[in-house]
């Protein structure tokens, strides 16, 4: 099985996903039970697509797998099957998440459910009897649309709300507690930008959503992943980061050396932002997941008030379509924010709601 954890064997088993037949659902059983995490994921998000009620069971144990992106790609596999023992089994282990992989949890309900958007519950608990007092109607609705074998389409993606939580950057609240925030400190920031209301340019304002949001993470906090930890990626024509190449314990040493550090920045230059975007995936190296899943980022926030205009990638579209590549496996929720006129609404909006995210206008 070594050889599976190449990225295009993996995209092998995530295409078994499309074909009919016991042997493709027998080779993907044995792909679960591979001691690569990576392989596994692809093999879940397989099963899913099979649309084969055999597989159900298996998905629905992978939900208390202790590492959070199987559990994400169970979710994803189960998103495919229209079933009420599915979303009981959702409702019953979403209530045990504490942390980002709760909004994982919405979407999958709510692409299972097939309702229109603004129908649908916005939390957890809210879920619960949303689905005591709909599941009769729900039911019969999926028995005159049922699927036989496997689904070609791709699951649609799902525009969510928020769905609470203790830390907060520029209004969009999160569970998580392993944040990455990339922020534009482009020349449009600053005076180009003009000020708000209080007089504040935009620089000013980011710089004290930065130091409220990583005030609100604590150390004590933990979870699997050990205490709460972040990091700071800015960009203009460059790339900065607070600190390269790993998280930071949210310890209040480390949260004063960011707020020195945010004091620090200066708005100037142009916008840069698939090469900050990169940056923040890289910040735990991609080569080495299968053993580290464990550690890292789940959350990514994008702050910006401008359009891409420098870097690798510039087109919208292509960063969006790179995004999804370097997410596969890393399952990080990215949540985004627009600021002003001239930022790209339709690129932040489809890239939020691509990854999980919510996006922002201000």
């Amino acid at each position: 099985m070594g050889k599976a954890q190449a990225p295009a064997e993996r995209d092998f088993i995530r295409l078994l996903g499309y074909l009919p037949g016991e042997a493709v659902t027998q080779a993907l059983l044995g792909f679960v039970r591979d001691l690569n995490p990576l392989v596994t994921m692809a093999a879940l998000e397989a099963l899913g697509r099979q649309n084969d009620p055999r597989t159900v069971d298996v998905l629905i144990e992978r939900l208390a797998d202790p590492r959070w992106q199987v559990r994400a790609a169970a979710l994803e596999g189960l998103a495919f099957r229209r079933e009420a023992r599915v979303v009981c089994a959702l409702l019953e282990h979403g209530a045990r998440e504490d942390g980002v992989l709760r909004r994982h949890y919405l979407t999958a309900l709510a692409r299972i459910a097939g309702q229109g958007v603004e129908a649908l519950p916005p939390t957890l608990e809210a879920w619960v009897t949303w689905w005591a007092t709909n599941e009769a109607a729900v039911v019969a609705a999926w028995e005159q649309t049922a699927v036989q074998g496997p689904v070609e389409e791709d699951l649609p993606a799902i525009p969510l709300g928020g769905g609470g939580g203790a830390t907060s950057f520029y209004g969009i609240q999160t569970h998580s507690k392993h944040i990455v925030f990339v922020v534009d400190v482009s020349g449009s920031m600053g005076e180009q930008g003009g000020v708000d209301a209080q007089g504040r340019m935009r620089i000013d304002v980011v710089k004290a959503e930065l130091a409220n949001a990583i005030r609100a993470l604590s150390a004590d906090d933990t979870d699997e992943r050990g205490p709460s930890s972040f990091n700071i990626v800015t960009y203009a024509a460059e790339v900065g980061v607070f600190r390269e190449g790993k998280m930071v314990p949210a310890t209040k040493a480390n949260k004063d050396k960011a707020f020195q550090w945010i004091e620090g920045l200066t708005a100037l230059g142009a916008t840069n932002i698939f090469d900050a975007l990169e940056q923040a995936f890289a910040i735990v190296d991609t080569r080495r997941m299968a053993k580290q899943l464990a550690q890292g980022a789940d959350t990514i926030f994008l702050m910006t008030d401008g359009e891409p205009n420098r870097g690798k990638i510039v087109d919208p579209d292509q960063i969006r379509a790179e995004v999804r590549k370097l997410n596969r496996d890393r399952k990080i929720t990215i949540h985004a924010i627009g600021v002003g006129k001239d930022h790209n609404r339709a690129f932040l909006e489809r890239l939020a709601v691509e990854n999980h995210g919510q996006y922002l206008g201000r």
